[in-house]
């Protein structure tokens, strides 16, 4: 996580972007199966963006490479697959993770829609 949260600043630097910090509700703990499974899942995703990413014709998007030149972290994705493998729909503990899993999604969200407010996009 320290690695790919660096990463990520290091481009924001490189592309001229401030965070726009985002307050998350942490009134309640996250279940850390909620957190591996969004975050090890994020690296999967993060290969379709950067393809994407890679086509890009624009030297300063290209200059901003830490982030998507990260390694893909499989190990940690396999791991929560081990770790969950074995635990059912139906399971209490499943119930939480998804709940947890859902309410790092809806931050997500909120993120992005605030990102496209500040960028002039109208369909937030």
């Amino acid at each position: 996580m320290d690695d790919i949260l660096a990463r990520a600043k290091s481009d924001l630097r490189v592309l001229g972007v401030r965070p726009n910090h985002m307050p998350f509700d942490a009134s309640q703990a996250l279940h850390p199966l909620a957190l591996d499974y969004v975050i090890a899942g994020s690296r999967l995703g993060t290969q379709v963006l950067k393809r994407r990413w890679t086509a890009a014709t624009d030297p300063l998007t290209q200059s901003a490479s830490a982030y998507f030149s990260a390694p893909t972290y499989i190990e940690f994705w396999r791991g929560f697959c081990q770790q969950t493998e074995t635990i059912l729909g139906t399971d209490p503990v499943a119930k939480v993770v998804l709940k947890d899993a859902d309410r790092i999604f809806e931050f997500y969200n909120a993120c992005a829609r605030s990102a496209r407010k500040s960028l002039g996009v109208l369909h937030v």
